[in-house]
C-alpha cells in the first residue's frame, strides 16, 4: 500500500503545504489557516465562530481583539430613553457591517486609540474584529478586567414591542466595559490568539 504526497497552495499566504497519505486537516506550514478538512464535523467546529474575518485582515497585525457586541435581546438602561429596549435578529443582522470603521471607546466616554476593522453578523451574534492600540486597555482585556462591551447606535424609529423597539440600525462606536454593566450582560471580548 503506497502512501500519496500532495502539495496544497495557501490562497492566504501564498506558502505550499506538503501531505502525506488522506489527512482529516491540512492546515496551511506558514500561516496556519484550515486548506483542507475531510471530516465536516471536525471542519464545523473548527470555524465555528468568525468565519467571516478574511484571513488577510489578521496577518502580521497585532493587538487584535474580537468579541460579541450585541443578539437579540432585551436590554436595560435605567437612566437613558427608552429604558428598555428590544433588538431583534433582523434589525442586527442588517445593521452588523455599519460597526466596521468605527472607533472605540471605554465604558461610554473616553476614546481609544483603534478601529473595529469588520463586523458581521454570524451566530445570532454582531461579531467584531477591532484593533486596539491602547497598551493599558489591551493588557485589561488580555488579564479578564475588560470582558464586556457594548455599542453605540442611531436608529430611524421606534416601534412599541415589549419595550421599544429601535429600527433602522446604524453602529457609532464600539465600547469596552470595565466600570458599568453592560445593556447586553452576554457580550465578551477577548485578544484575538492566532
Amino acid at each position: 500500500m503506497s502512501k500519496s504526497v500532495g502539495k496544497i497552495w495557501c490562497k492566504v499566504c501564498g506558502n505550499s503545504t506538503l501531505y502525506h497519505g488522506q489527512p482529516a486537516i491540512i492546515k496551511c506550514s506558514g500561516c496556519g489557516v484550515i486548506l483542507e478538512c475531510k471530516n465536516p464535523l471536525v471542519l464545523r467546529m473548527l470555524n465555528e465562530a468568525y468565519r467571516w474575518v478574511d484571513n488577510k485582515l489578521i496577518i502580521e497585525k497585532r493587538n487584535l481583539v474580537r468579541g460579541r457586541a450585541i443578539h437579540p435581546c432585551e436590554t436595560f438602561h435605567p437612566t437613558e430613553w427608552p429604558a428598555r429596549r428590544e433588538y431583534f435578529e433582523g434589525d442586527l443582522r442588517k445593521s452588523a457591517k455599519t460597526l466596521t470603521g468605527k472607533p472605540l471607546m471605554l465604558d461610554h466616554e473616553k476614546s481609544i486609540p483603534g478601529i473595529v476593522i469588520e463586523a458581521a453578523f454570524e451566530d445570532s451574534w454582531v461579531e467584531f474584529l477591532a484593533r486596539v492600540d491602547d497598551p493599558e486597555v489591551l493588557q485589561k482585556i488580555r488579564e479578564g478586567v475588560i470582558k464586556h462591551c457594548s455599542v453605540e447606535m442611531t436608529f430611524q424609529q421606534l416601534e412599541k414591542v415589549n419595550g421599544m423597539a429601535p429600527r433602522g440600525l446604524e453602529f457609532k462606536a464600539l465600547s469596552f466595559i470595565e466600570k458599568m454593566q453592560p445593556g447586553d450582560p452576554l457580550t465578551h471580548v477577548e485578544v484575538w490568539k492566532t
